[in-house]
């Protein structure tokens, strides 16, 4: 995952990347936070109130197509 942010998130492929594969970025920075948030709550043994992940299918297409 930090490899696909570092590409979307660097400035001089940002100039020419489709707006479509920055969104997937901030999709990338979405998931980061779901999967911190899905570690802590196996630590804390807390069930999770949304279990369902931030990344459709499409997303993922997206996310590779870009890369």
């Amino acid at each position: 995952m930090r490899h696909y942010k570092a590409m979307l998130g660097n400035s001089l492929t940002q100039e020419w990347l489709p707006k479509e594969c920055l969104k997937a970025r901030d999709n990338l920075v979405i998931m980061e936070h779901y999967l911190q948030y899905i570690r802590l709550s196996r630590v804390t043994k807390e069930n999770p109130t949304d279990i369902s992940s931030p990344l459709s299918k499409k997303d993922i297409i997206l996310i590779e197509q870009c890369e």
